[in-house]
């Protein structure tokens, strides 16, 4: 599991705010701002449903997981130092 980027999502990614009538006529395109790293929120039934792609939805639930662990706190947040580092230290896809 890979921890998500937090200066990512915090930075870099676009929310885009659409209908569900919306996103039902042109769903592709919506499709297509996930993929390039962004997050789509669909309005429908009163609720605000988000669309975000397979891999930050894992970065969330390892980050959480690590975020979680009451045995070991001090190992949990070296790993999500350790994680950040290497996230850091990647060439930007720009």
């Amino acid at each position: 599991m890979r921890c998500l980027d937090h200066h990512k999502f915090m930075s870099k990614e676009t929310v885009t705010r659409v209908s569900s009538a919306d996103f039902a006529r042109n769903p592709q395109q919506y499709l297509t701002e996930v993929a390039a790293g962004g997050v789509v929120e669909i309005t429908a039934l009163n609720e605000t449903f988000v669309l975000l792609s397979k891999e930050d939805f894992e970065g969330y639930k390892a980050t959480v997981e690590l975020l979680s662990d009451p045995e070991n706190p001090n190992k949990n947040a070296k790993a999500l130092a350790k994680s950040l580092a290497e996230i850091e230290a990647k060439p930007s896809p720009e």
